[in-house]
C-alpha cells in the first residue's frame, strides 16, 4: 500500500507502533476510510484501548471513500465541514501518477 501510494509514510510509521498482526487489518482500514495521519493515530490508540479523541468524520463517508480509492487505485481523503460542504483530496508522487490520475477520472466520467 505504501509503494502504491495509497497510505503516506506518516500512515506507515504510525501503523508500526501496531501489533504486527493488526498492522494489515488497520491499514486497510485506514485506506478504506481515507483517513488522515493524524486520524490514523486516533484509531491505533482506540484499537489498543487508549482514550483518544473521535474521529471527525463520518462514517458516513467511508463507502465513498473506499469507492474512490478502488477506482483511482491510490489513496482518497475527504474532509467535511459541519455546514455539509467539504473537498476530496487526491495526493500523487509526480507528474506521471497525476496524469494517470487526470485518465482515469476523464475515462471514468466519459
Amino acid at each position: 500500500m505504501l509503494r502504491d501510494g495509497r497510505l503516506s509514510l506518516g500512515h506507515a510509521k504510525v501503523l508500526l507502533g501496531a501489533a504486527h498482526d493488526r498492522q494489515v487489518s488497520l491499514a486497510n482500514r485506514v485506506v478504506a476510510l481515507g483517513l488522515s495521519v493524524r486520524q490514523t493515530e486516533n484509531l491505533l490508540k482506540r484499537s489498543s484501548g487508549l482514550s483518544a479523541t473521535p474521529l471527525s468524520r463520518p462514517d458516513t463517508y467511508a463507502d465513498c471513500v473506499r469507492d474512490l480509492c478502488t477506482a483511482l487505485s491510490t489513496q482518497v481523503r475527504v474532509q467535511a465541514s459541519k455546514d455539509g460542504t467539504g473537498r476530496i483530496v487526491i495526493p500523487f508522487r509526480d507528474r506521471a501518477a497525476l496524469e494517470n490520475l487526470v485518465s482515469r477520472l476523464t475515462h471514468k466520467l466519459g
